[in-house]
């Protein structure tokens, strides 16, 4: 029997699968009526690889599975929630989604070998995909955004040495203001999820504060504190103090996420250093080497064990179909990973990528091995509509002089209250 698919639409004879890059779709490819829908925020390089390992799916089981995906992955996964319109499986990159969608009844039982074979690794030490003790989602693929990418070449000819701590970093941006390098490459462009960028930098400055206030926050305990405040000033005058970023407050709020460090590679450079996680590497412009033009180190923290902001996708079933328990087993073996194998630095949250890695997937796993504290990204971890859809803009309206630190505090905290409210 074909089993019963939650709350999503019927399918026509035939359906046109859209792998989607922004708002556009790339050539249509023709599925079989009952074959499974993955639905997730790659496009890109991303989805090529993430329909590859669909395909070695179906090799190995028969079993038809097909791949659509958006870069405005909120928005337009709560509008398929309001229509009942969900896939047989979501990856989540924002697991904020998950309570709502256990509480309607929305998520199937994931099948017992696989919460087995999840007991005892990361996910389930940090609680991901975990929703009243019961383990309902599989982090499919992880990523360490707390990287710092710099201009390889400017570090060798002047001397300077990869900082270490906050107060080295601070020293290193010193050193490259008086030298008449702009210390920061910072764009935060991306159509309808513009504000992500500016949400990381803040959760990274916000660790760095202090871990009870950054716990304090996903818990939804409170947002009126003082490392929040103290991580909100830093970000604004990151973005704002004349010299500090590449092209000024006005190009960090219009050009592209994956154009934030276009300046570094020209002649001069226009900046020395970019903090963006790992898929930075699919970014990077043409003809640019790991290695040779550029290099990467840990955002660096207070002390020398600085602590990892890290993020990823969570897989979770939406049909309880007979089909769907086979795709879960797969999508929670990293052997799934391998077409993203060197292509971006990703790795699977449950194992090493093994040989087929490259140099900076390795690093990862060696960070996450040294790291005395680990966190999920925050904003991701958040109800959508505080973490994405208020949080990313209260930030844009901040880097943009829109607000100040105090509205955007009384903004957040006001949204967490009337959320609480009207929770049961």
């Amino acid at each position: 029997a074909r089993g019963r698919r939650m709350m999503r639409r019927r399918l026509g004879a035939l359906v046109v699968v859209v792998a989607l890059a922004g708002a556009c779709s790339s050539a249509p490819e023709p599925v079989a009526p009952e074959a499974l829908e993955v639905f997730g925020s790659y496009v890109g390089a991303d989805a090529v690889a993430f329909t590859e390992s669909l395909r070695s799916f179906t090799a190995e089981t028969g079993i038809a599975a097909y791949y659509v995906g958006t870069s405005g992955f909120a928005e337009e996964f709560a509008g398929r929630i309001d229509r009942d319109d969900l896939p047989d499986v979501v990856l989540l990159p924002q697991p904020g989604f998950l309570p709502d969608l256990v509480a309607a009844g929305a998520v199937a039982p994931l099948p017992g070998d696989v919460v087995e074979r999840l007991r005892g690794g990361t996910q389930l030490e940090s609680g991901i995909g975990v929703v009243d003790g019961e383990v309902v989602g599989v982090w499919f693929r992880g990523l360490v955004k707390s990287l710092v990418w710099y201009h390889l070449p400017t570090f060798t000819e002047r001397g300077w040495e990869v900082p270490t701590t906050t107060a080295e970093l601070d020293a290193l941006v010193a050193r490259a203001s008086d030298a008449g390098i702009v210390p920061w490459c910072l764009t935060a462009g991306a159509f309808a999820s513009t504000g992500w960028v500016l949400s990381d930098w803040f959760e990274e400055l916000l660790l760095r504060e202090s871990t009870e206030a950054y716990d304090a926050v996903v818990a939804l305990d409170s947002f009126d504190q003082p490392a929040v405040v103290a991580a909100l000033t830093e970000l604004r005058d990151l973005v704002r103090t004349p010299g500090s970023v590449a092209g000024g407050p006005r190009r960090a709020l219009s050009e592209l996420v994956e154009d934030a460090q276009a300046p570094m590679f020209g002649d001069p450079p226009g900046c020395l250093l970019h903090r963006q996680s790992a898929v930075n590497e699919t970014w990077l412009p043409a003809g640019v080497r790991v290695g040779v033009d550029t290099d990467v180190f840990a955002l660096p923290g207070p002390t020398a064990a600085a602590p990892l902001l890290v993020g990823g996708e969570l897989a979770v079933a939406l049909s309880d179909a007979d089909e769907v328990a086979p795709l879960m087993r797969w999508l929670a073996d990293p052997a799934a990973l391998t077409p993203f194998e060197g292509t971006g630095g990703f790795l699977s949250p449950l194992g090493d990528l093994g040989a087929g890695g490259d140099d900076l997937e390795r690093r990862q796993l060696d960070l996450l091995a040294e790291a005395g504290v680990v966190r999920f990204d925050a904003s991701d971890l958040l109800p959508p509509e505080l973490g994405t859809t208020l949080l990313w803009q209260a930030l844009v309206d901040l880097a943009g002089g829109r607000a100040s630190v105090a509205q955007v505090v009384d903004r957040l905290e006001a949204a967490r209250l009337d959320w609480l409210a009207e929770r049961p």
